[in-house]
């Protein structure tokens, strides 16, 4: 992942929201205002122009452009929904915006947790389904994290990633006890 910027934003959700047309993308100025009275104005920019003449070829490339704009505002809608607050900010997955604020407070720890359930989840289908993808040194990573997690900030969000983690961790430890005996 590249071209990461960060912003904490003093505002929660704005009272008032209003689109401006401008002629190209600045990813320098996404939008302008702070305050959640006052409002944000986000900057639209132009993507691209249909014309009655085009034919179909001259189309298709302006209707792939537009997909993967639309995909990605659904995408950072959904991140948005979620209290994720990593917006994608080019059609490439290259440069992102990550956010911090009011919303973003208060479900990041839950967020961690749920992408952690998810690792273990993963391992999990690695190991009982496609054994080569099992990488142990990986799973040691994510282990030691999940147990520090678990001893310093424990949440009732983090018991599913422990369900998963228990299934995971029995099937290593059979599998090394395999070795072991081999």
């Amino acid at each position: 992942m590249t071209g990461v910027q960060t912003c904490a934003l003093p505002i929660c959700v704005p009272e008032k929201l209003w689109l401006r047309l401008v002629e190209e993308c600045d990813l320098s100025k996404l939008w302008e205002g702070v305050d959640a009275k006052t409002g944000v104005t986000l900057n639209c920019y132009h993507v691209c122009t249909f014309n009655a003449s085009e034919s179909r070829d001259d189309i298709r490339p302006k209707v792939t452009q537009l997909l993967k704009l639309c995909r990605r505002a659904v995408n950072n809608i959904g991140t948005r929904r979620i209290e994720e607050h990593i917006y994608q900010l080019d059609d490439d997955a290259q440069k992102f915006q990550i956010t911090a604020g009011c919303g973003s407070v208060d479900y990041f720890r839950d967020n961690m947790y749920k992408r952690l359930a998810e690792a273990f989840h993963n391992f999990y289908y690695m190991l009982t389904g496609d054994p080569a993808l099992f990488n142990l040194a990986e799973f040691r990573l994510y282990e030691a994290f999940y147990i520090e997690l678990a001893k310093s900030y424990p949440r009732d969000s983090l018991q599913l990633a422990r369900e998963r983690y228990l299934q995971v961790k029995t099937i290593v430890d059979i599998m090394l006890a395999l070795q072991t005996n081999s």
